[in-house]
């Protein structure tokens, strides 16, 4: 959850917000278990916690939950007043969609997603009863990360009262002797440094030397007095198991393998290491201090046998001193003395600081020792090469070496999205430092994790057969870091094959090969419960569970690596298989749960008054919904539903999804008067009734010049009634045509909607010529165009970038092609793309959707006011139509001739040859 304003997004956080109906009074938490069992590093946690209303009035509660980036949501159960509500993980577009449908039908709706930026959130709300209770159930998974030489375990804690029945369980399972278990005191969120003590109130019992339970149960009076007077702050456990300087340990679990390896006792590789940093204007005040006190740490923390070279970069370069330099006592004096004189000014050049920093390191590493760059920034690129697409290409080019580049994206205002791409394609990770009084703690936290390699080139080696290739995760590992944990999971073709040959080669300290064989029969085979399932039937054991944890995890990293459209198509296309398979809610799945319209809370006088010290954070409902900006669409508001509705007009409401009408003038999502973003079909209108049980819905075609109209249904309750009718008519504009073109000799621009199918892709635009080329692809949204992918092709090289919306209004890209003399601006818009396209030329036949719309020919024949008739044809066919001024931007000059959807339709613009299967 969010407290004064930021985001926690390396902890589970657990909170439960209470919104009164009419009255400021604060329900009582009765219950609150959280239940960890951590089997050979895979935690699984579940949140338990129950509310009793004690008042003569009905109460409203709100469930917000935030879990850090590296945990999926498995499962979530409401219960109240004894009937359970389970939730389901569905494929993101579909649990939207589902959702905005159990709005419109008036029931209240809990959605799971995967925020992008770096939490996991849930929230629901639920109306609990004089006297009831409500029960709130949620799972997670998370496979803990070996860092600085253990793990760490972390449940954040803020229920804002005391709570009678309280207690916190960890349970720990290893197959390795656990070496120790320390709980430190609860922590707030930021770092800090120093002996952080015990947690006195928790307990630790060993029940045997691979088991461990943790316990903590503080009572009213020990939760009264903490300092918040409630239980308040991080509760951590951190612990090792026992290491050896060997292949590490397999676990088997019907048919299959975990192999985790962590070997002690190996000394350090000599390493060359290059910072570079961001000395831009935007650094300067205590971004700048906070960094450079950093750099002066880490540079005394450097081994003296490594090498160091720093480079602070503006929109220029500048160097300490040329080339890899001993990190001896008077050489990294010499370098701290050069971090203390940087002054903050002038533009970002990312590419130069790091092409240049690559430059340096291959003129003076000849390959004989491992090296790494540690890269920052706190913005965007604005000086030099500022184009993502040939920064990224550029530093691909320059890295012939292959070196680690491990990103820090400083501040609010970085490019996290360039740091995440730069990292994923050069063999590093990126991380944000969140620009607060701990950034000095967390750099140099960063650091400590990659500060020491103690083997490199690592690759796990079964027999030939022993696994199935299609089912086994990463098998190559650059480097090992002092600390960490390398981890292959996959399933076993033989186990007994298995475990008669595997070994594990690297290279260690004086570029020594190393291998480590694995003893032969010493798997550790653990037992698989199929919780008395009925015959043929199984659920996914712990191994298998961790390897689809583990290939997600992978496969989300490759996703961050390449912009090209169809590789980007299998990565996601596999990610979302094995999400629904094993139900984790990750970014391309959602968990949906939904209530009955009596669970829902009556809007009342007085308001919402949400409790005292906390806020409510961030709603993933909706514009338009209830609970997200825009207002609710409940009993008693503005054109709001107050009744179930038809499933038919929902599926046609939603654009097909559920296998209802496709609009068939483009379109979809909920209409503007329902709350919804998309536009419906300009020739559907909607007829909604209102009474006492249902609200019927007619779907019709207006005829050319129709006024709205009312109709009449027989209901069982009433005789036959006129029914007030919301229609959107051919005659009413769209807000953002797709498609604005000034076609060849043309002043005026026509602008007009195609009947592309949601979630479809359709070739843009390709053309070849000579070594160049170009390839545009868009995958269509609601209303606009979703995103779309380019691939240039220079000689033997593919660029690829995605474009997708950012700030209203802003021109995204501009793209020039000579070859179909088409000047093509891509403009962002709150619902999607909008194409801007300016005919230079009917020169060359380029294929795809826009080569056939540069062909077509219009001419202005009359024009009165903010009407006009055209003369349209696309080839042989030829029609006289009237369009309609409208604006499309934000600037005066932003107006374009609307064409009606029926008039586009006459010209018989094939869709299909665009279409890609």
């Amino acid at each position: 959850m969010r407290t004064n304003g930021m985001m926690l997004s390396t902890c589970f956080v657990f909170s439960l917000l209470w919104i009164q109906s009419c009255a400021q009074y604060l329900p009582k938490i009765t219950y609150l278990h959280v239940a960890s069992e951590i089997d050979y590093r895979f935690s699984r946690t579940k949140v338990t916690s129950k509310m009793v209303n004690q008042k003569s009035f009905s109460t409203q509660a709100h469930f917000d939950i935030d879990l850090p980036n590296e945990a999926f949501i498995t499962a979530f159960k409401l219960t109240v007043n004894g009937i359970e509500y389970d939730g389901e993980v569905k494929e993101r577009e579909i649990a939207r969609r589902e959702f905005q449908a159990a709005v419109l039908r008036n029931e209240t709706a809990g959605h799971i997603i995967a925020r992008p930026r770096n939490t996991n959130s849930f929230q629901i709300q639920v109306n609990v009863a004089p006297l009831g209770e409500v029960t709130f159930d949620l799972t997670y998974r998370e496979l803990l990360k070996r860092t600085k030489g253990y793990y760490n375990h972390v449940i954040y804690l803020n229920p804002g009262q005391l709570v009678e029945d309280f207690l916190i369980t960890v349970m720990i399972t290893e197959s390795r002797t656990v070496t120790f278990v320390k709980i430190p005191p609860l922590q707030k969120d930021l770092l800090y440094e120093g002996p952080v003590g015990d947690n006195e109130l928790a307990q630790v019992e060993f029940l045997s030397k691979t088991q461990a339970l943790v316990t903590y149960q503080p009572t009213l009076q020990q939760q009264a007095a903490l300092s918040d007077g409630s239980v308040s702050g991080k509760f951590i456990v951190q612990y090792d198991v026992e290491r050896f300087n060997d292949a590490g340990e397999i676990l088997v679990m019907d048919g299959w393998i975990v192999h985790y390896f962590a070997p002690e006792g190996i000394p350090p590789i000599p390493m060359d290491i290059v910072l570079v940093f961001d000395k831009s204007g935007s650094m300067l005040g205590r971004k700048m201090s906070q960094l450079q006190a950093a750099l002066i740490k880490i540079i005394n923390d450097v081994k003296e046998t490594d090498r160091i070279l720093l480079l602070s970069f503006s929109h220029s370069v500048h160097d300490w001193r040329r080339g890899m330099v001993a990190a001896d006592l008077n050489n990294k004096e010499a370098a701290q003395q050069f971090v203390r004189e940087q002054m903050a000014f002038g533009g970002t050049d990312i590419n130069t600081g790091i092409t240049e920093g690559l430059r340096e390191l291959k003129t003076y590493n000849h390959g004989d020792r491992p090296a790494l760059m540690i890269f920052l920034t706190d913005g965007k690129a604005t000086s030099g090469v500022t184009d993502t697409e040939r920064i990224l290409q550029n530093i691909i080019e320059a890295n012939t070496y292959n070196i680690p580049i491990f990103t820090l994206a400083f501040g609010r205002e970085a490019d996290y999205n360039i740091a995440k791409k730069i990292a994923a394609m050069n063999f590093g990770f990126a991380r944000k430092i969140f620009e607060d009084a701990d950034a000095t703690l967390q750099i140099t936290g960063f650091y400590e994790e990659i500060s020491s390699i103690l083997l490199e080139d690592v690759n796990f080696r079964y027999l030939d057969g022993a696994l199935y290739d299609e089912k086994v995760t990463d098998r190559h590992f650059n480097n090992y870091f002092k600390g960490s944990e390398l981890m292959v999971a996959g399933r076993a073709t033989d186990i007994n094959r298995l475990q008669q040959g595997m070994y594990i080669t690297a290279k260690g300290y004086g570029n020594r090969n190393i291998s480590l064989n694995y003893p032969p029969n010493d798997c550790t085979i653990l037992p698989y419960k199929d919780q008395a399932l009925p015959p043929g039937q199984r659920h996914p054991g712990m191994m298998e569970k961790i390897w689809a944890y583990l290939t997600i995890k992978q496969l989300l990293k490759k996703r961050d690596a390449t912009d090209i459209y169809q590789e980007l198509q299998q990565i996601e296309t596999e990610i979302l298989r094995i999400s629904l398979k094993y139900q984790f809610v990750t970014p391309l799945t959602s968990m949906v749960v939904t209530l009955p319209n009596h669970q829902k809370v009556e809007p009342c006088s007085c308001g919402a008054i949400p409790r005292a010290g906390l806020s409510q954070g961030l709603s993933n409902l909706p514009v338009g919904l209830p609970g997200g900006p825009g207002g609710p669409i409940g009993p008693g508001s503005p054109g709001g539903i107050g009744h179930p509705v038809d499933r038919g007009m929902i599926d046609k409401a939603l654009g097909g999804a559920f296998g209802g009408i496709r609009p068939p003038h483009g379109g979809g999502g909920l209409p503007p008067h329902l709350g919804g973003g998309g536009l419906i079909s300009p020739d559907v209108a909607f007829a909604i009734k209102k009474d006492k049980e249902t609200i019927s819905t007619d779907v019709k075609q207006i005829k050319t010049g129709a006024t709205p109209e009312t109709t009449t249904r027989a209901t069982p309750e009433t005789t036959t009634r006129a029914t007030p009718t919301v229609s959107i008519g051919r005659n009413i504009k769209p807000a953002t045509p797709q498609f604005v073109m000034t076609l060849s000799g043309m002043s005026d621009s026509v602008c007009f909607n195609l009947p592309l199918s949601p979630g479809s892709t359709y070739t843009l635009l390709s053309v070849s010529r000579r070594s160049r080329g170009l390839d545009m692809y868009a995958t269509m949204g609601q209303s606009l165009i979703d995103k779309i992918s380019v691939v240039r092709k220079i000689m033997n090289h593919r660029i690829p970038k995605t474009l997708s919306k950012t700030t209203e209004n802003d021109v995204i890209d501009n793209i020039r092609e000579s070859t179909s003399g088409l000047i093509i601006s891509v403009i962002s818009k709150s619902n999607g793309l909008l194409l801007n396209i300016k005919v230079m030329h009917n020169r060359g036949n380029p294929e795809g959707l826009l080569g056939t719309l540069r062909d077509l020919k219009a001419t202005v024949t009359g024009k009165s006011g903010t009407t006009a008739t055209l003369s349209i044809s696309n080839g042989a066919l030829q029609s006289t139509v009237t369009a309609t001024e409208i604006s499309y931007g934000s600037t005066a000059t932003d107006k374009c001739l609307f064409i009606q959807s029926t008039d586009i339709a006459n010209l018989n613009i094939d869709l299909s040859q665009s279409l890609k299967p």
